[in-house]
């Protein structure tokens, strides 16, 4: 396959993956992202929109920010996450 073609495909699924997207679709979406990657590897934006998709589904953010408080709190992080001091 030429690289014109690989270009292409990798172009039209990454367009159908903003129409999935916009439309609410985020699994699908995701899926085709996932398959413009496999023509494309180096796709950024591609690679941008599955992750902040990935975000948006399988982030909790309450329990992160629960264990932020916790560990500003009582001054250590518990090993899972890293802070600077700004005192």
């Amino acid at each position: 396959m030429s690289v014109l073609i690989v270009l292409l495909h990798s172009r039209c699924w990454e367009c159908l993956g903003d129409a999935y997207r916009t439309r609410g679709s985020y699994t699908t979406a995701m899926k085709a992202y996932s398959k413009a990657l496999d023509y494309d590897p180096a796709a950024i934006y591609c690679q941008y929109q599955y992750v902040l998709i990935q975000l948006h589904l399988f982030t909790d953010l309450s329990l992160w920010e629960s264990e932020l408080l916790r560990s500003v709190e009582t001054g250590h992080s518990g090993g899972q996450m890293s802070y600077v001091s700004l005192n």
